[in-house]
């Protein structure tokens, strides 16, 4: 082989190099963006159910240990409403970024929605992810977010061995439902054979279903 076909050969395997990293880091660029929700940076709806489905599909002791919680921020509406949807933005953007530095390192966490956020505490017992949600809950209630004072109300749903992704947070959004009715800026937990007096007794701003 020629000097000048091994130069050629060398600058088509360079430029197929190339054209191929620029076509993987173009295809890694649109699959994250359509996981990912625009205003806050987290996995949005699609990514979530998706990741959920997976977890729920594992084995069926491992899927005992798994959490799932819907946070709302209490009526967020007026804060549209009094200071325009940019100011709501801002709230929504610096919240996204206290779940991911109070949360543990484990939790998958997706904007669902509006001002709704799921989270998934995999391997977490409820009593661990109850004390999560209200370490959480405290925080926000005790500084400002975009300089306004805002609560937020937290449902937690413990996944069963028969549960679908579309059960599980079902049953965290009746939860979430609770704790609106009682007055907001509260944790609620489903129903898993565990006594509401456990948790009155333990966390004073917790309930059950």
């Amino acid at each position: 082989m020629s000097i000048a076909h091994v130069l050629l050969f060398r600058f088509y395997e360079k430029t197929r190099f190339s054209a191929y990293s620029h076509l993987s880091k173009r295809n890694a660029e649109i699959k994250q963006l359509a996981e990912t929700d625009k205003l806050t940076g987290l996995y949005n709806r699609q990514k979530f159910d998706f990741e959920l489905s997976q977890l729920l599909s594992e084995n069926n002791n491992e899927r005992k240990s798994n959490i799932v919680m819907i946070c709302d921020i209490d009526h967020f509406k007026k804060v549209n409403d009094t200071y325009g949807h940019l100011a709501g933005d801002n709230v929504l953007s610096e919240f996204a970024n206290i779940l991911q530095n109070k949360l543990t390192n484990s939790a998958l966490i997706a904007r669902w929605g509006g001002e709704e956020f799921t989270i998934i505490l995999r391997d977490s017992s409820l009593d661990n992810a109850i004390n999560e949600a209200e370490e959480l809950r405290a925080f926000i209630a005790t500084h400002l977010i975009d300089n306004r004072a805002l609560t937020i109300s937290i449902g937690i749903a413990k996944a069963h061995v028969d549960d679908t992704a579309l059960h599980l947070l079902e049953r965290a959004d009746k939860a979430l439902y609770k704790a609106k009715l009682q007055g907001r800026d509260q944790v609620c937990v489903a129903s898993d054979n565990l006594t509401k007096t456990r948790y009155e007794n333990t966390l004073s701003k917790s309930a059950a279903i």
